[in-house]
């Protein structure tokens, strides 16, 4: 299993709560089979 956090610029939006951060964080979780075919 390969875990990679990644972070990505997002533009502002407004919301009820103010505005939120300028980034979006994400992860992605790659897992791979015993054969060595590899799901995301």
């Amino acid at each position: 299993m390969r875990i990679t956090p990644i972070a990505f610029g997002d533009p502002p939006l407004r919301a009820a709560f103010g505005l939120h951060a300028p980034y979006a964080l994400r992860t992605i979780i790659e897992l791979v089979a015993d054969d060595g075919d590899a799901r995301a």
